[in-house]
C-alpha cells in the first residue's frame, strides 16, 4: 500500500473516532506506534500528557519510554478531564454502576 493510501485510511478511521476515548486510543496508537497490548496495559501513573511521554511493558516485560505528539497528548488531556463525566453519562444511559447492573 503506498503512502497516500494509508494516509487517507488513517484520516477515514480518524473521522469515525468522535468518542474522547477512542479518539485519544486511536491517535495514541497512531503518534506511538504502540502495540495495541502495549496500550492496553498503560496505568494511568505510565502517563504523562504534559511531557508527551509514556512508560510501556513491552514483551518480556521490559520497559521503555516513548514519545508521543501533540494530537494525540491533546486527545488524551480532552478524554482524561472527562472521563469521569463520559463514565457518569455511560451508566446513566444503560442502567448499570461501577458495580454492575441496577435493581
Amino acid at each position: 500500500m503506498d503512502d497516500r493510501r494509508g494516509a487517507e485510511r488513517v484520516r477515514r478511521v480518524a473521522q469515525v473516532a468522535q468518542e474522547p476515548r477512542d479518539r485519544a486510543v486511536l491517535e495514541l496508537l497512531y503518534g506511538s506506534g504502540l502495540r495495541l497490548s502495549e496500550l492496553l496495559a498503560l496505568r494511568r501513573r505510565d502517563v504523562d500528557p504534559d511531557e508527551g511521554l509514556l512508560l510501556v511493558r513491552g514483551k518480556g516485560n521490559k520497559e521503555r519510554i516513548v514519545v508521543f505528539g501533540e494530537p494525540a497528548a491533546a486527545a488524551l488531556e480532552y478524554y482524561l478531564s472527562r472521563r469521569h463525566e463520559l463514565l457518569e453519562q455511560h451508566q446513566a444511559s444503560s442502567g448499570t454502576s461501577r458495580q454492575g447492573v441496577d435493581g
